[in-house]
């Protein structure tokens, strides 16, 4: 299997150790895979994330809450003689994530896996700590499953869509989605008024609970 990693995968394994012992812990799981994978250094998932609100930052936050830190032997079985760094084993849930990962890659005629891959196979997966960062972050995977697609190149660019504009926290994109949508309305623009609404109920199905949607976007 390994033999199948491009660079960048093998350099997000690299990273996903550095993670692992930074938290203290004894094995390389799932979230951190994540967090190799939000390195905007190896390739294009991290950015295809990051326009969905799934930084480095806000998964590693997510992540200390969910799991916390070990208590130390992580970073004492990184360390071998003398201070020589050694290999964090994988989960077998991690093990699994590079299997499917060769498979995202075959199943698009790629030859070799890479950290895009096995973004890919972390999306897909339904369990572990990275499913449930994904889960706190209110990330809708399927988007995100083409997001990455769009950054291999196996899926067209739709073109720009209209939250590409649009920034701040979730209250934030909410108001500015309504200003849009009134402003539309104001110019008799009733196409464009439907779009910015079927947005604005996307935006509050997040927030709210769903007993309150409707009544707030009537």
């Amino acid at each position: 299997m390994h033999d199948l990693l491009n660079d960048h995968a093998r350099r997000l394994l690299v990273l996903a150790q550095g993670e692992a012992l930074g938290l203290s812990h004894d094995e390389i799981a799932t979230e951190h895979l994540l967090l190799g994978a939000l390195d905007r250094r190896i390739g294009s998932g991290a950015a295809a994330l990051a326009s969905l609100g799934v930084t480095h930052d806000r998964a590693h936050t997510e992540i200390v809450r969910i799991v916390g830190h070990g208590s130390g032997r992580g970073m004492a079985r990184g360390r071998g003689r003398a201070g020589r760094a050694r290999s964090l084993p994988l989960s077998l849930r991690a093990q699994w994530i590079l299997e499917r990962a060769r498979r995202e890659a075959a199943a698009i005629d790629h030859t070799s896996v890479g950290s895009e891959h096995i973004l890919l196979a972390l999306l897909r997966e339904d369990g572990g700590h990275a499913f449930r960062v994904f889960e706190r972050l209110r990330v809708n995977r399927d988007e995100a499953h083409r997001r990455v697609l769009v950054a291999l190149d196996v899926l067209p660019y739709p073109g720009p869509t209209l939250l590409d504009g649009i920034a701040g926290n979730l209250d934030a994109r909410i108001e500015q989605v309504r200003a849009a949508k009134d402003d539309a309305l104001d110019r008799r623009d009733f196409g464009l008024a439907v779009e910015f609404r079927q947005v604005e109920r996307n935006l509050v199905a997040q927030q709210a609970p769903s007993g309150e949607t409707a009544s707030r976007t009537a």
